[in-house]
């Protein structure tokens, strides 16, 4: 199974975000790579690829993450929705049949792999809260897995 890891989103920055929180790549790094990347790297062909905005550390990311694909973004102007939208036309023409999509700032408490990952389906980890589940069927953002077929379905309802 080829699989692609996609990282998205803000990765380092000061007051950043709808809630001005400070992220810093640092801080999960290591957590991701042992609970996420390397649970794949000896059964499965595994990819990463990351979407982030330019910031001083962005080399170090790189050297660290050794993504196939890069796309970095400014983040001045950008939208959530968007960032995601380009993350995923990232490997739109990849070879890969399972995409995992989170974020720089996910800590995971257990390997992936332990999780009840349903490899044939598209996995999510909790609604939200309301009033967004029962007006929208919003789900969290933090975290999708789903076989490459839905893709394109995901990216038109989730990054239009």
């Amino acid at each position: 199974m080829k699989i692609g890891i996609l990282l998205t989103g803000v990765s380092y920055g000061y007051n950043v975000g709808h809630e001005k929180a400070d992220r810093d790549w640092n801080l999960t790094k290591d957590n991701l790579k042992t609970n996420l990347i390397d649970c794949f790297k000896d059964t499965d062909d595994v990819s990463v690829y990351l979407t982030t905005y330019k910031h001083p550390t962005n080399q170090e990311v790189f050297d660290f993450y050794q993504p196939k694909k890069l796309l970095l973004l400014d983040y001045e102007g950008s939208r959530q929705r968007t960032t995601y939208a380009q993350g995923l036309r990232n490997v739109l023409d990849e070879d890969l049949d399972f995409i995992i999509i989170g974020r720089f700032d996910i800590i995971f408490k257990q390997k992936i792999t332990d999780l009840n990952i349903d490899f044939n389906k598209f996995n999510f980890i909790f609604r939200e809260i309301e009033p967004h589940w029962t007006k929208d069927k919003f789900v969290s953002d933090t975290f999708f897995a789903f076989p490459k077929k839905f893709l394109l379905f995901f990216m038109e309802k989730h990054c239009s």
